[in-house]
């Protein structure tokens, strides 16, 4: 069994609101679940009550500062408009192998996502390039020849029947790049409904107005972590639920 110190396992984390632990690892790694409307880390250096924890953040190591001592490693990021788990390291030299993990895609990730429309295929393998471009402060990603490839497995699970037709995909992502799936879903005419930035605008209003609910609906689900640290393997995984909007998305609040 992999070793650690037992305070790295008992390390007191001051969780952002709606924030909950789905699971903890002997070794130190910790798979939170971040609701919607809650930023991955603070813009700046100060710690944000609105953040995945309150706490200060470091960019140059990407770690929260915790209230009692030590750090959390932030492994990766979810955009504040999208759910589900996140992962957490309660030490650097774990927290590089775990970044590593997603850098040589030994980690597994599974999202669900709400479309408007429904492929053309019941299982695809999509591949594009995309760019990052910055304008006003904001984030974009668009297709470009010369881009970084952006690689993902989509399986059709079941569409919505009713006006206008939705359907529930499962993604795979094997590469992990900015607003990647609502750019690769969008470029597909299947945009994720609820997105601000990639989606079809008129129908996201129809929808928030119809049922009181506005958000995002694509949802990280499932990781599941294999890495070797200090010579020894680590299997790791974390389930968040699906919420229940994902099922009945016609229902209102």
């Amino acid at each position: 069994m992999p070793t650690s110190a037992p305070d790295d396992f008992d390390i007191p984390l001051p969780l952002g609101p709606g924030v909950r632990i789905l699971a903890r690892h002997a070794t130190g790694l910790v798979a939170l679940e971040k609701p919607v409307g809650i930023r991955s880390h603070p813009n700046d250096a100060e710690a944000d009550p609105h953040a995945l924890l309150v706490a200060p953040y470091d960019e140059s190591v990407q770690a929260f500062d915790l209230p009692h001592g030590g750090e959390a490693h932030l492994i990766h990021r979810l955009d504040a408009a999208t759910s589900g788990v996140i992962l957490l390291a309660l030490n650097a030299d774990l927290a590089e192998a775990a970044r590593q993990g997603f850098a040589d895609r030994t980690v597994e990730k599974t999202y669900q996502a709400l479309v408007f429309g429904v492929p053309r295929q019941r299982r695809a393998q999509w591949e594009d390039r995309l760019r990052i471009r910055r304008q006003n402060g904001h984030q974009r990603a668009e297709p470009a020849a010369d881009g970084a490839p952006a690689l993902c497995a989509m399986r059709s699970l079941r569409p919505i029947p009713g006006t206008p037709i939705m359907t529930r995909l499962e993604l795979h992502p094997q590469t992990g790049r900015t607003h990647q799936l609502r750019i690769q879903c969008s470029l597909r005419q299947l945009p994720i409904v609820g997105d601000a930035v990639y989606g079809d605008f008129q129908r996201n209003r129809q929808l928030q107005r119809a049922t009181g609910r506005d958000r995002l609906y694509l949802h990280a689900e499932r990781l599941k972590v294999r890495l070797r640290w200090r010579g020894q393997p680590i299997q790791f995984e974390a389930h968040s639920p699906l919420p229940a909007e994902f099922e009945h998305p016609r229902s209102k609040v």
